[in-house]
């Protein structure tokens, strides 16, 4: 009875004191010290945890609070129990320590404010004096809808909280819920920021790592002003005077032909273009030129990816130059055949000279292009070649042929095929032979 007594006086004693404390601690300039804190801390952490640990610090010295906590909302994960009941975890503690049992549930409902009995769990993260009397007052973290997570914090029942002691928390709380979307907005444009800084390095990478020749051009001036180590290589200057430069010093084009050029890529009219680029040797090499208006730290830019065609150019010129030889070649065989038509057949010789004129003024017409035009004069020029197999007697009989010799100058078209079909013509000069006569 005599331990049971003495146990009973102690706690008084205990009670007594902490009453005595909260008083002082409660008192009006202990609370203006708090909102001081308060406001210099929602105003200045940008760290959550940071904003967190001090939140705890100020309110543990200016209040009787036995504990003080912040539970972020998206820490809460949930997991199985031994009895497969789904039950709320902070990251912030181990597997074993969940969040207060009067603020489990408290973040899923509809409630500002939560008042309960302090739960006995040994594991429980706020501390505890382990007292009958302890109560837990939790304050939800919200601002427009969104909840950001919950101050709980847990004090003696004897001490229990007037309406002052409230709306301060309540107050302390709605800043806490400001301050913590501040940080997230803060971080987001850090996070923002760095993932810019990313984009912009690998496009800077891209460009001066870029194998293709590539240089950026002010349009107004038509100043270099930034080229890749591929362009330094290709037209042989440093970065440094290459950048002193103007397009027109590459360019052979004139400045003013030039000058028009570039505007049709400034408003995308045009974007490719051949152009000659002379060197730092002095050498000019043939160039194609993509080139259109991009916009570069706020300025409108013309951007040109640059490929030398040389090679390609010259490989087409000697290829050009042999068709024009086997062209000729070909006219002087054709010319040949036409001449021993003439011997043979003087009327044919005349009649193939008309359907020729004939064919290319419909060709004229018919906008026809070059390649075409020629294979339909070859046709036309030897379009009754066939006829070289047919006896001359035949073909200069004065009379009416009979139906033996008709037969033979009938087979005209096929032998004028036959003779042409090795010949390897892009257009099917053969088939042209073939089908002069719509019918026999």
């Amino acid at each position: 009875m005599r331990d049971e007594e003495m146990s009973k006086s102690s706690g008084l004693e205990e009670v007594s004191e902490r009453t005595q404390s909260t008083r002082m601690k409660r008192s009006g300039d202990s609370t203006v010290d708090l909102v001081c804190k308060i406001s210099s801390i929602v105003n200045n952490c940008s760290d959550r945890n940071e904003l967190s640990e001090r939140i705890r610090d100020s309110l543990m010295e200016t209040r009787t609070y036995l504990d003080a906590k912040i539970f972020f909302s998206d820490e809460i994960i949930y997991y199985l129990d031994s009895s497969s009941q789904i039950v709320n975890h902070s990251y912030d503690y181990s597997p074993t320590e969940n969040i207060p049992a009067c603020a489990r549930d408290f973040l899923k409902s509809d409630e500002l404010l939560s008042i309960a009995s302090a739960c006995k769990e040994h594991d429980c993260p706020l501390e505890s004096s382990n007292l009958e009397n302890e109560h837990r007052f939790s304050f939800k973290l919200e601002i427009k809808e969104k909840t950001y997570g919950v101050l709980c914090v847990n004090a003696l029942d004897h001490l229990a909280m007037d309406s002052e002691e409230f709306q301060l928390l309540k107050w302390i709380s709605s800043e806490i819920a400001y301050a913590l979307k501040r940080i997230e907005r803060e971080d987001y444009l850090k996070t923002a920021k760095e993932e810019l800084q990313k984009y912009k390095k690998s496009l800077r990478n891209l460009f001066s790592e870029n194998l293709a020749i590539m240089i950026v051009l002010d349009p107004e001036t038509r100043r270099f002003l930034n080229a890749n180590d591929a362009a330094l290589n290709f037209y042989g200057w440093d970065k440094e005077t290459l950048l002193s430069k103007r397009i027109e010093d590459v360019n052979t084009l004139p400045a003013e032909t030039l000058a028009e050029e570039m505007k049709k890529a400034f408003n995308r009219e045009k974007i490719k273009f051949d152009f000659k680029h002379r060197l730092a040797d002095g050498s000019v090499r043939d160039v194609e030129a993509f080139s259109k208006r991009v916009e570069i730290d706020g300025h409108d830019r013309i951007l040109s990816i640059i490929h030398d065609v040389t090679d390609r150019k010259v490989a087409e010129r000697e290829l050009q130059k042999t068709v024009e030889e086997l062209k000729k070649i070909t006219l002087t065989v054709i010319n040949a055949l036409e001449v021993t038509m003439n011997l043979r057949d003087p009327y044919t010789a005349g009649h193939q000279v008309r359907v020729t004129a004939l064919a290319m003024a419909i060709a004229e017409r018919l906008s026809l292009d070059e390649e075409r035009r020629d294979a339909l004069r070859f046709a036309s020029m030897i379009h009754d070649v066939g006829k070289i197999k047919v006896p001359s007697e035949i073909l200069n009989k004065p009379g009416k042929l009979n139906r033996l010799e008709f037969a033979m100058i009938k087979e005209h078209p096929l032998v004028g095929r036959n003779l042409f079909t090795e010949v390897d013509f892009k257009v099917p000069i053969s088939e042209i032979i073939y089908q002069h006569h719509e019918r026999f």
